[in-house]
């Protein structure tokens, strides 16, 4: 998986039988290294790529925190969505 955008994120990847799942948490701000959060500053939009095994069928791709259906594009097992903006967090659901 990759993620192109400006900012700091920390991500993770969950892989069910019929899903993947993806969490984007928003990790940037001027005191992200000293404690508590001062200021939610949103990022976006990010360009996600998801690796897709092989044999599998991607049938609709949305986010959970914003809810919206994301228009995707697969190519070479790939699948490739944009994600307009990230507050706090972010969840990229792909059902397969």
């Amino acid at each position: 998986m990759r993620v192109k955008g400006a900012g700091m994120l920390d991500v993770t990847i969950w892989r069910q039988k019929q899903s993947m799942t993806v969490h984007l948490v928003n990790l940037t701000n001027p005191m992200m290294m000293k404690g508590p959060v001062r200021e939610i500053i949103p990022i976006g939009p990010l360009q996600v790529r998801i690796r897709v095994a092989s044999g599998a069928t991607v049938t609709r791709v949305h986010t959970l925190v914003n809810r919206g259906e994301r228009r995707f594009r697969l190519s070479g097992g790939f699948i490739d969505v944009g994600v307009p903006s990230v507050g706090i967090h972010e969840v990229v659901a792909v059902d397969l």
